[in-house]
């Protein structure tokens, strides 16, 4: 039965109807699973929701602590939310943004990330300050509003 839920709730997720599915979970008549999480932490991804976001990471964490997977969305969700280029001296909050990012990323690399040198050779900047993280550093990631 949760299957069924997951796919609702996944396809309110696609079509923007995020507290629709928030709801949906909240009101399910059995314990929603990591599957029906992960739909609805798909649909915050796609559509750039870090608020509901974070509260489904944290959800899939009590379910499955040992995943690194609701920590990679989260951090693509926060990507999306704020492309920041390197170079850019003028976004007044860039020290706060590279802190947040840091911290998400050393969370990412004590559950198992391993970065793709690809990824990061476009900026040698961001390559070697995330390079440096130990998972001892382990950091609550702070909300960073942007505008």
């Amino acid at each position: 039965m949760s299957d069924h839920y997951a796919c609702i709730v996944d396809l309110l997720g696609r079509y923007v109807c995020l507290d629709e599915a928030k709801n949906l979970v909240d009101s399910m008549p059995i314990q929603p699973d990591a599957v029906v999480w992960g739909s609805l932490l798909g649909g915050c991804k796609v559509h750039g929701n870090i608020k509901l976001g974070k509260y489904v990471a944290e959800k899939l964490t009590e379910i499955d602590g040992d995943s690194s997977g609701p920590y990679f969305l989260l951090s693509n969700i926060y990507g999306k939310f704020h492309v920041l280029m390197v170079k850019d001296k003028r976004q007044a909050k860039k020290k706060e943004i590279y802190s947040t990012l840091r911290n998400l990323f050393k969370v990412m690399k004590f559950f198992g990330y391993v970065p793709n040198a690809r990824d990061l050779e476009s900026s040698e900047e961001v390559s070697s300050d995330l390079n440096t993280l130990e998972p001892e550093e382990l950091e609550v990631p702070i909300e960073v509003d942007v505008a």
